[in-house]
């Protein structure tokens, strides 16, 4: 079949890398058969030849779906910001084309064209208020890593729309130390679980953050003290502040965080616990 012969070298071309091939590739985006097409347009991606981006942004328009599928891979692949505009009303779809907009949006913005990224950057945080299109904002959002956090701090400070939930998530995964006053105002604030916001302050490993966990260890609420009390493991350090409220959460009604805080009176080599530690062991029995 020629169609197989035709895919069989569009894919070695593709494997080789060499950007001549792109004029020959881009040819075959005419070709009568959409496997040729299709297999051409996703070989032009992966060379990364830029001058290709205005053929490939003319499929979005092609009339077969799966055509104009790997056209929006392949502009992310390209990371082509001449094309954000269609992307991000691609992103406002439903369905595979829109989640392949916000990884194409995502690839942008990793590249980090300092006048596109941003742009980039607002589009996917602000499709994080839609449920049907958050899945694939998030997966775009993942691709920019520690990129996307000033926009991130902004969702959380009320300059950017977006659902603040997925935002401290995202923080939480990225871990990164500029977010923690928006983090710690966010705990003050309510609007995502007080669990969540906790792990994204344990995950930026700032000192800093020590004081506000420290404060919920102590809380009614069970599964606060619980989340509060994991997350002071990568804050303590030997930072003696602690010692007072982890002697108090020995006596705790919880097993799980009593041993957590005996755990952590022993990492910062609290003195002041020793005798309270000594009372859980319980009085001897003789022989």
């Amino acid at each position: 079949d020629k169609a197989d012969v035709k895919r069989a070298a569009i894919e070695q071309l593709q494997a080789i890398g060499d950007r001549r091939a792109v004029v020959a590739l881009v040819a075959l985006f005419s070709d009568s058969a959409t496997e040729v097409q299709k297999a051409a347009v996703v070989a032009v991606g992966k060379l990364g030849d830029p001058a290709a981006v205005p053929a490939v942004q003319r499929l979005l328009d092609a009339p077969q779906p799966e055509v104009r599928a790997v056209a929006i891979t392949a502009l992310g692949d390209l990371a082509a910001g001449d094309a954000l505009d269609e992307l991000i009303a691609l992103l406002a779809g439903t369905g595979e084309h829109a989640r392949r907009a916000a990884v194409a949006l995502g690839q942008i913005a990793r590249a980090g064209d300092a006048t596109v990224a941003p742009v980039a950057l607002r589009a996917l945080v602000a499709a994080t208020d839609d449920p049907s299109a958050r899945p694939g904002a998030i997966e775009g959002l993942r691709l920019t890593g520690a990129a996307a956090v000033p926009v991130l701090i902004d969702n959380l400070e009320g300059r950017q729309p977006g659902d603040a939930r997925t935002v401290v998530e995202l923080l939480a995964e990225v871990g990164d130390a500029r977010a923690l006053r928006a983090l710690i105002d966010e705990l003050e604030r309510g609007r995502v679980a007080v669990a969540t916001t906790i792990a994204a302050l344990a995950r930026t490993g700032d000192a800093r953050a020590l004081v506000p966990v420290l404060r919920l260890i102590a809380t009614g609420e069970p599964g606060v003290r619980r989340a509060a009390m994991t997350a002071l493991g990568p804050l303590l350090g030997r930072d003696p502040r602690a010692a007072d409220a982890l002697v108090d959460r020995l006596t705790d009604d919880d097993e799980e965080l009593r041993v957590l805080a005996a755990e952590y009176l022993g990492q910062i080599r609290a003195r002041s616990a020793v005798a309270a530690l000594v009372a859980m062991i319980g009085p001897s029995q003789p022989e």
